[in-house]
């Protein structure tokens, strides 16, 4: 149990009479147990666990808790005890983890601001630890929590229980609105004391390893963020090496189809002080967001962001803080080969999506050669090669509307462009795209529900996305329940047979556009050494770190060490906000935690 120690009445938050285990925080079928980390995240109070009233038992139980939790989770990804021995001589270690760990991810770290006193716990944590001696403290966990396995469905586990003590934090500061619509798995802020939590105490004592070298694989935003949080982490950017096949950043956001289009987040975000609006109740463009990457790349930082190396990646083989990169140099076209004790792949979108095979319920089959996978930006000479002409749009999503967006402007000036958009949507969730239809033993819903999180679909809460939508449907332009597309007459190429409602129906197309998404798929992910489950989901712990193939895991040896995904690379259906921006700033500072800790180990540890 927790030696009580004094509150501080200056800081401590008022708490309610019925001081106790907040409500849903432990299962109450204790064949479930829930994992260190997913009880530490799931607390709203978790700001005064170590804080604790002598008088207060049922908090002092919580505090004990808090601890031990702590402990499982150290003990679950395997840090070397010799390293963890080094960290308690020079620091608490756990009020740091706490620190970094829980604070950095809660909506506004600014409550939670990292300061020397933060981490010392007027020696509590020192104490404790030093009387049950290191190994009996990292066990103390083990019969009130399950060991973190690194199984997938954790992720979104994890990721609910941020989000749901964001909600029970919220009744307490009346922000419940707010930070519902942050999301499962995405965050509005970052703030530089989030970078600097752990590092902050580490840093000066343990300096090697800050020096360690880093490979980053890609440019994107997603790479942007986590070389820009490595430096204010206190990572040397002289020994930080990105490689983008550009050999600049910013990755998808170049391309004019992209930039030319609209930024839709739903909400205002933050990071290390640099600011981007909504993109609600008004237009905002691509090129908006491309000036907010700039400040994180060029801005009022003390440290340059390094030049991107222009590189392109062939493959990566992961090992034990010895990671192998294979690049094409492309100022020499020369393959080459980079050794890093920590690696970070960042590289984004991947592929499109195999079209040929079923997707959902809909099944494309088509040769059409000009079928073009991006949206595209319409200019004026291409404006007129569409004019009086038909296009075809497979596929409902935001890329989809960013069409629907051009061409009914286009439209407006007199180029009379018939299109028709195809969709595997029932009718009934097409024409209330607000709603969640059940059809055929499954749920739709077409526009984004922001009050679950979901940040990925349709932007339907942005005025002219929502607008350019229900005029389509308004105009007889939206074809639901679509099981299969195909152009099987290769005389006319130009003539689509399209299923839908247990009808044909023949269309005609000059311009076909296939938008149904980008994947890191099977092949994408093996060549950058990366695991995989039967539905092409990679195999990642909860802060990224790439786990070994299932017959290669054993219960101390289950990731390779110091090589993670960040962004697009990591998407999958357990964290399907991982390819927004917010689901990075999410997703970085649990990153950082862990580059931290393999970093201070392949230096210090066994």
């Amino acid at each position: 149990m927790v030696t009580a120690i004094p509150p501080n009445q200056n800081t401590r938050p008022s708490r309610p009479e019925s001081s106790g285990l907040t409500k849903g925080s432990r299962p109450e079928n204790n064949n479930e147990k829930q994992t260190g980390i997913e009880y530490l995240l799931s607390r709203p109070q978790f700001q005064d666990d170590l804080n604790i009233d002598p008088d207060d038992q049922p908090y002092k139980k919580e505090a004990d808790l808090a601890l031990k939790a702590t402990a499982s989770f150290i003990k679950s990804k395997g840090y070397s005890h010799k390293l963890m021995q080094r960290l308690f001589d020079l620091a608490s270690i756990v009020s740091p983890i706490q620190n970094l760990l829980i604070r950095a991810i809660d909506y506004d770290a600014r409550r939670h601001a990292v300061s020397e006193e933060a981490f010392q716990a007027d020696g509590i944590i020192e104490e404790i630890v030093k009387a049950q001696g290191w190994q009996n403290f990292l066990d103390s966990g083990d019969e009130e929590f399950a060991a973190y396995d690194g199984k997938l469905n954790l992720l979104t586990k994890v990721n609910r229980a941020i989000f749901e003590a964001r909600q029970k934090q919220a009744g307490i500061d009346n922000e419940f609105e707010e930070r519902q619509k942050t999301g499962i798995g995405a965050a509005r802020k970052a703030d530089l004391n989030s970078a600097r939590g752990l590092s902050f105490h580490l840093a000066p004592k343990m300096r090697e390893a800050f020096q360690l070298p880093i490979v980053i694989v890609g440019g994107g935003p997603a790479a942007i963020m986590a070389t820009r949080f490595l430096i204010e982490a206190g990572f040397d950017n002289r020994k930080i090496t990105v490689l983008d096949e550009s050999g600049e950043y910013k990755g998808v956001w170049k391309k004019k189809c992209v930039h030319k289009g609209m930024f839709n987040n739903p909400f205002d975000v933050d990071f290390f002080g640099v600011k981007l609006n909504s993109s609600k109740g008004k237009v905002s463009t691509g090129e908006q967001f491309l000036a907010f990457l700039d400040q994180i790349i060029k801005g009022d930082f003390p440290v340059a962001l390094p030049q991107p190396l222009k590189a392109q990646v062939k493959r990566i083989e992961p090992g034990e803080m010895n990671h192998k990169v294979t690049y094409i140099d492309r100022d020499d076209n020369q393959e080459k080969t980079m050794l890093a004790p920590i690696v970070i792949n960042a590289t984004g979108l991947g592929l499109p999506v195999n079209f040929k095979k079923t997707e959902g319920r809909m099944q494309i089959e088509v040769q059409k050669k000009s079928n073009t996978r991006w949206q595209k930006y319409i200019d004026e000479e291409t404006a007129e090669k569409y004019r009086n002409k038909d296009l075809l749009l497979i596929g409902m999503g935001n890329s989809t509307i960013e069409m629907l967006l051009q061409i009914q402007k286009l439209n407006e000036q007199g180029y009379n462009i018939k299109y028709k958009v195809l969709t595997d949507y029932p009718q009934d969730s097409i024409d209330q795209p607000d709603e969640y239809i059940e059809s055929n033993g499954r749920k739709y819903r077409v526009f984004r529900d922001l009050t679950v999180s979901n940040l990925i679909d349709v932007e339907g809460d942005i005025d002219d996305a929502r607008e350019a939508y229900f005029k389509a449907l308004k105009d007889g332009n939206i074809i639901a329940d679509v099981t299969k597309v195909s152009n099987p007459d290769s005389n006319n190429k130009d003539e689509f047979i399209i299923e839908a409602k247990g009808k044909s129906i023949k269309l005609n197309c000059d311009k076909l556009f296939t938008l149904i998404g980008y994947k890191q798929n099977k092949t994408a992910h093996a060549k950058m050494g990366v695991s995989s489950d039967s539905q092409g989901n990679p195999l990642i712990d909860f802060d990224g770190e790439v786990q070994k193939p299932i017959d290669k895991q054993n219960e101390n040896d289950r990731t390779y060490k110091g090589y993670s995904l960040i962004g697009a690379a990591r998407s999958s259906q357990y964290e399907p906000n991982s390819i927004v921006m917010p689901g990075v700033m999410d997703a970085l500072p649990k990153l950082i935690f862990n580059t931290i800790m393999r970093a201070c180990d392949h230096i210090y540890g066994d």
